[in-house]
């Protein structure tokens, strides 16, 4: 750890999937995982490392589960808890039922504290990043897209300079999905879609998600 900060390190975020150390080693399929995070918590603090804890909300921890986290977080002096709301993209991409509702995102924003708690779209009103031109995500083969958690491509660095996709992507940005993440929403989805294939092209000709 003294080596990292000497690096540079300035902050970590350690996954935890349930303040159980049973149920989170199961969650992983390691077992003596959730101690070893802990622990990595631990030496981030000793070092003033700033620390946050990932979650993941579910239907299985909103919001018991969540809480829960959150005071082992306090009792570890973290800097911060961040929950990820879960998206329809990767493994979960034919999984819509993993999506939370409109009354379990409720009960998760509840939870929301500017000092401790963060989350993206903490508002029913809240546009994710990727619409807020503010990120932008580079995979490791170059693939450009919008976010880590949008399967469209852009472009790609090894073919053109990264500013230049920037520029083309924010130009014909004119999208709105607020509240939730583009990819849970099968017509929000659809113009993304269209978007990207749009920027990727070029940005030239007519622009279809208009």
């Amino acid at each position: 750890m003294a080596e990292l900060k000497r690096a540079g390190l300035n902050q970590c975020g350690v996954s935890i999937d349930d303040a159980d150390p049973a149920t989170h080693d199961h969650l992983r399929g390691l077992p003596g995982c959730f101690e070893r995070a802990v622990q990595g918590l631990r030496y981030l603090h000793d070092y003033k490392i700033n620390s946050k804890i990932l979650v993941v909300a579910s239907r299985r921890n909103v919001t018991e589960g969540l809480e829960r986290i959150i005071d082992l977080g306090r009792k570890l002096q973290v800097f911060s808890i961040y929950i990820l709301i879960p998206v329809a993209a990767g493994r979960w991409a034919d999984a819509p039922d993993e999506v939370l509702s409109e009354e379990e995102m409720a009960r998760v924003r509840k939870l929301y504290d500017f000092k401790f708690v963060h989350f993206e779209l903490h508002t029913p009103e809240s546009m994710c990043c990727a619409y807020n031109k503010s990120i932008i995500y580079v995979g490791a083969t170059g693939d450009v897209t919008p976010c880590p958690f949008i399967p469209y491509e852009i472009g790609n660095i090894r073919k053109e300079p990264l500013a230049d996709i920037w520029r083309r992507h924010v130009a014909a940005l004119r999208l709105e999905c607020r509240g939730g993440c583009p990819m849970n929403d099968e017509k929000a989805r659809r113009a993304l879609r269209s978007h990207t294939e749009f920027v990727k092209a070029g940005g030239s000709g007519n622009k279809r998600n208009r």
